[in-house]
């Protein structure tokens, strides 16, 4: 073990094939969301990663991100560029800088249903979850997005795509979980749980209730 050990003091990524080995040096500079281990990479304003050549990695809290939205200041940013944005955890870290009422202004947001539900969650046994279902305005294009908050971190916010056909948060609900109507059953359908975008659910189970007995 002590010849992996001078290797990781002294090196960084390695790729080892039958006949030759490909190394890469230590990153000059690394910046981490907490000074403590298990800390993800993150800096705003800056690369979290950068090597003596310039090459360089960006994070916002252990999401990999485009280096205009770690750069730029917030308020730079123009809320528009949330539609470049295909990837949910980049979109989830676009909104947490920007901010969602910046972006619910500059795109006239308009409110088309909202329901707030208590389930159990990581943090509480009774908490009130928030879906909103929302029209923006990008130039002559509208979108349809559903709103929610981060049932482990209230503080943050996910904003997903939905169909313009959506016209209440259980139907942008049942497109989200790939789910259709005719699988919900209130009174004698199963309960579940639901881990990010995954339904967890008995084996066998065909129908189940309109929301989960808790969010893992």
């Amino acid at each position: 073990m002590e010849a992996w050990f001078r290797y990781a003091k002294s090196a960084g990524w390695w790729w080892p094939y039958d006949n030759v080995d490909v190394l890469s040096r230590r990153p000059v500079e690394i910046h981490w969301e907490r000074d403590e281990p298990g800390a993800a990479l993150h800096r705003d304003g800056g690369p979290s990663a950068r090597w003596a050549d310039g090459w360089s990695l960006w994070h916002l809290h252990g999401v990999a991100v485009p280096s205009w939205l770690a750069l730029d200041k917030d308020t730079a940013i123009d809320p528009r560029r949330i539609a470049e944005i295909s990837n949910a955890e980049v979109r989830r870290e676009f909104v947490r800088k920007v901010g969602l009422d910046r972006i619910r202004y500059k795109l006239g947001s308009r409110l088309i249903d909202l329901c707030t539900v208590r389930l159990r969650t990581a943090i509480s046994d009774d908490w009130p979850c928030e879906y909103r279902l929302e029209e923006l305005q990008f130039g002559e294009r509208i979108r349809r997005v559903l709103v929610m908050q981060n049932p482990s971190l209230p503080e943050l916010t996910h904003v997903e795509y939905v169909p313009m056909e959506c016209e209440t948060v259980e139907a942008a609900m049942n497109f989200r979980l790939n789910r259709q109507e005719a699988d919900v059953d209130d009174e004698s359908g199963s309960p579940w749980w639901l881990h990010g975008d995954v339904i967890i659910r008995p084996k066998g189970a065909t129908k189940t209730k309109r929301w989960p007995e808790r969010i893992a």
